[in-house]
C-alpha cells in the first residue's frame, strides 16, 4: 500500500454509516471519491463519509479525541461501565452485553446494574468545572465535554428504558 497527503480530504465530514471510498485511478493519475449517493453541485446537500469505515464504525470517544467533534445519535457509540467489579458496554437503543466478569464475586443483581447506571448518570450530569471563562479555547473544550456527556448519559437512559 501506498501513501499519499491529501489536503482537501478536509472538505469531507464524517457521518456513520455512510458508504464512500477512495480509490486511486491509475490511467488520470487522480484520486476519486466515490459516494454513496449523489451528491449535489448546487452546496445544498455535505460530502460524507465513515472515518471508521462501514465495518467498524467508531465511537465519540475516539472521534472526540482524534478529530475534535462528538457525532449526536452515533449509531457506534458505547459507554463501559464497571460494576461490582464486572465490566459492562451499554450501546445505543438499549443495547448491552458482559465484558468482563468478576473473578470470585457473584455477578450484580439487576438492582446493583441499576443503581450503577444511575450513579454514573449522576456523575456525567455533574456540573463541569472550566479553568478559564474568558479563554475561548478551555470555553470550546467545555462544550465538547458537555456534548459528549450527554451523548453518553442518552446511552444509558437508553438502556434504563427497556430495563
Amino acid at each position: 500500500p501506498e501513501i499519499a497527503f491529501i489536503p482537501w480530504i478536509d472538505f469531507a465530514n464524517h457521518r456513520s454509516g455512510k458508504k464512500a471510498i477512495f480509490e486511486y485511478d491509475l490511467f488520470g493519475d487522480a484520486i476519486l471519491f466515490k459516494a454513496e449517493n449523489k451528491v449535489s453541485a448546487s452546496g445544498e446537500q455535505w460530502v460524507t463519509f465513515d472515518y471508521g469505515g462501514t465495518s467498524n464504525g467508531i465511537t465519540n470517544d475516539f472521534l472526540l479525541g482524534k478529530y475534535g467533534f462528538v457525532e449526536m445519535d452515533n449509531p457506534n457509540d458505547k459507554f463501559i461501565l464497571e460494576i461490582n467489579g464486572s465490566k459492562f458496554s451499554f450501546g445505543r437503543h438499549g443495547t448491552f452485553k458482559l465484558l468482563e466478569q468478576a473473578q470470585g464475586k457473584a455477578a450484580p443483581t439487576a438492582k446493583q446494574i441499576r443503581d450503577g447506571i444511575l450513579a454514573a448518570r449522576d456523575e456525567l450530569l455533574s456540573p463541569f468545572e472550566s479553568g478559564h471563562q474568558n479563554d475561548p479555547v478551555d470555553i470550546e473544550r467545555a462544550r465538547l465535554a458537555a456534548l459528549w456527556r450527554r451523548e453518553k448519559v442518552r446511552i444509558l437512559d437508553e438502556f434504563l428504558l427497556d430495563f
